[in-house]
C-alpha cells in the first residue's frame, strides 16, 4: 500500500511528507533518507541521523472518528515493536513498547515466549533508576503524592475530551508527553521514536530507528535518552553493508506497518490492547504524569493502556486514573 521515495539526504523526511500533505498528496507516501541534516522527535528534540540509520515518514489520512486517533502512535509502536523482536529472533522478547511512542530494548531479563509474538515478560527484579530511562529533570525518590487523591483526574470521558489534532508528538497544536518514574524499572535503551503531526487533512508520523551503530559512534536521540541499535539484538545485521541492513529493517516494518494500520482503521485500537500492554515496558512502574502548566495529573503504579490509549495509574489508594496522551507531560519525578 506504500509508495517509497527514497532520497540521499535531507533536511528531515518530515518536512516533505507535511509539504506533500498540504498540497493534497494522498494516503500512502512513504519517504525515506539515509541520512538528515534536521531529523527531529517528539517535542522538536534532534535526533541525529548519519547513514546506519532508518529515516523515514509515512503520509496517512485515515477516515476514522477523531477519539481513536490518539491511538495511531501506539498501533505504529506495536507494528515496529513486532517487526524487530521478529529481527531480533531469540531475543524478541527485549523488544519493548514504551507509551506513548517508543520501541526500547531492555536489559538481558526480559524474555519472550515467542520471536515476534505477542507474549512479553519483564524481569522480576528491576535493574536501573529512572534517570536512565531519559527522562528529564528526574530525581529517584519514594512515591509519594504530594496533592492526595483528590488532585487526581478520575478515569472517565473528561480524562480525553477532544485533544485532536493535538496528537501524540505534535510540534503544533499539541501537549507532547513524556512519562516517567520515581521508582527503579528495568533498563532500557530507545530503539525508535514517532512523532505524529496533523497536516493538510491528514497525519504526517514521522519514524526513526538505529539500525547499526554508525561509524562516528552512538547518535544522539532527543534529550536524556540512550540510543539502543537493532543490531545489538539482530547481529546479522552488523556484519552487513549499513544500507543493506537498514533495507532489511524497513522491508520488516513496511509489512508490519501496512497490516496494523488495515487493522487499526477498521476496528481500532481494541484489537491491539491486551498485546500491548503485554509488551509495555513501564506496567509496575511508579510514574508522576503532569499537564503542560506543571499540575498534577496522576502518581502512582502504571497498571495498564486503556482502549482508548489512555495511561492508567493507580494512587496508594488503588483508586485508577487515565490519563490521555495528549495532555500529559513530566515535568520532572522529585518531590
Amino acid at each position: 500500500m506504500f509508495r517509497v521515495l527514497c532520497l540521499d539526504e535531507v533536511d528531515s523526511t518530515n518536512n516533505v511528507v507535511k509539504d506533500a500533505l498540504r498540497s493534497g498528496e494522498p494516503e500512502g507516501l512513504v519517504v525515506r533518507a539515509w541520512r538528515q541534516s534536521g531529523g527531529y522527535g517528539r517535542q522538536g528534540r534532534a535526533w541525529t541521523s548519519p547513514l546506519g540509520g532508518l529515516y523515514c515518514s509515512w503520509l496517512l489520512r485515515p477516515d476514522v472518528p477523531p477519539e481513536q486517533l490518539p491511538t495511531l502512535s501506539l498501533v505504529v509502536g506495536l507494528a515496529f515493536r513486532r517487526a524487530l523482536a521478529l529481527l531480533a529472533g531469540e531475543d524478541g522478547g527485549r523488544v519493548l513498547v514504551k507509551w506513548p511512542n517508543d520501541v526500547v530494548l531492555v536489559g538481558e531479563g526480559v524474555t519472550g515466549e515467542s520471536a515476534g509474538g505477542s507474549a512479553c515478560e519483564r524481569p522480576e527484579a528491576p535493574s536501573l533508576v529512572l534517570a536512565r530511562m531519559g527522562v528529564e529533570d528526574c530525581d529517584s525518590l519514594p512515591l509519594r503524592n504530594r496533592s492526595g487523591a483528590s488532585g487526581l483526574s478520575q478515569a472517565g470521558p473528561a480524562a480525553a475530551q477532544g485533544r485532536f489534532p493535538s496528537l501524540p508528538g505534535s510540534r503544533s497544536g499539541g501537549v507532547c508527553p513524556l512519562v516517567s518514574a520515581s521508582a527503579e524499572i528495568p533498563a532500557f535503551s530507545k530503539l525508535v521514536g514517532i512523532s505524529l503531526e496533523a497536516v493538510g487533512g491528514g497525519v504526517c508520523v514521522g519514524t526513526g530507528v538505529n539500525v547499526v551503530r554508525p561509524a562516528g559512534g552512538a547518535v544522539s536521540v532527543g534529550g536524556k535518552n540512550v540510543a539502543g541499535y537493532v543490531s545489538d539484538v539482530a547481529p546479522s545485521l552488523a556484519a552487513e553493508d549499513a544500507k543493506r541492513a537498514v533495507e532489511a529493517v524497513f522491508g520488516a516494518v513496511a509489512n508490519a506497518v501496512g497490516l496494523c494500520y488495515q487493522q487499526w482503521l477498521s476496528g481500532g485500537f481494541a484489537g491491539f490492547l491486551d498485546e500491548w500492554n503485554r509488551c509495555h515496558a513501564l506496567v509496575g512502574a511508579a510514574v508522576r504524569v503532569e499537564d503542560r502548566a506543571g499540575g498534577l495529573l496522576a502518581e502512582g503504579e502504571v497498571r495498564r493502556v486503556d482502549e482508548r490509549g489512555r495511561l492508567v495509574v493507580a494512587d496508594r489508594a488503588g483508586a485508577e486514573h487515565a490519563v490521555s496522551s495528549g495532555e500529559a507531560h513530566v515535568r520532572r519525578c522529585g518531590l
